[in-house]
């Protein structure tokens, strides 16, 4: 793979079944201005927030999947952090179902359903910029409802260890296809001691567990975030 010039901040690697894309890159920018205002969640697991602030595009050098992966690393490990993610993934999982909490205390596997559902409904899968891949920080995609899959990939991942839960990407070339196409995240539960990693891919419309069958894939990479 022959990876060029990358701008981060706006979309995406290209995956969510596009493609990595050979030759020089541009990632979009990961942008300054306020924070995010987190707002109210609705019964649909939507969550209202403010759009502030202007966007700042910024180039990198990318040479092969290795370096989109330490981006992608840096763009989580800065999301965790944030205010603005750190309230969405607990709203997330917070509601009430009456006088109980729908999702029982310690329940890996129940917060990460509703994490997937609350991120399912306040973030629309977009194509990259034509012939540029991007990126942008995970509070980017929830303030503009917008990213491709490793946008999902790393809203996800930052939610989920905000909320203390082990992750990993996990990154496939399906068969046929000469470069690796798609990234999404696994989630280890339980998240003391993970047993096994449950897939979590936001970016295509499907249920959450759900992920690429394995007659359809080439080859498979792992990469352990924290």
């Amino acid at each position: 793979m022959n990876f060029g010039q990358v701008v981060l901040g706006l979309g995406s690697i290209a995956l969510g079944l596009s493609q990595f894309q050979k030759g020089t890159r541009m990632l979009a920018g990961s942008g300054r201005g306020r924070q995010a205002a987190p707002g109210r969640v609705h019964r649909s697991g939507h969550v209202d927030t403010e759009l502030a602030g202007p966007l700042r595009l910024q180039t990198k050098k990318i040479r092969n999947l290795d370096d989109r992966i330490r981006e992608l690393r840096r763009l989580t490990d800065r999301g965790k952090r944030d205010p603005a993610i750190y309230a969405f993934a607990r709203q997330a999982v917070n509601g009430k179902c009456g006088p109980d909490w729908c999702v029982s205390e310690k329940d890996t596997l129940g917060e990460l359903r509703a994490l997937f559902n609350a991120i399912r409904s306040n973030v629309r899968y977009t194509s990259d910029i034509a012939g540029i891949d991007s990126y942008q920080l995970p509070q980017k995609t929830l303030r503009m409802r917008t990213g491709d899959c490793d946008d999902f990939s790393t809203l996800a991942a930052a939610s989920a260890l905000s909320l203390g839960i082990p992750v990993r990407f996990k990154v496939i070339r399906t068969k046929n296809a000469k470069d690796w196409n798609h990234i999404y995240t696994e989630m280890g539960v339980p998240r003391g001691n993970p047993q096994r990693w449950v897939p979590f891919d936001a970016s295509v419309s499907k249920p959450f567990g759900w992920e690429a069958p394995a007659n359809v894939v080439g080859a498979v990479r792992l990469f352990p975030v924290k």
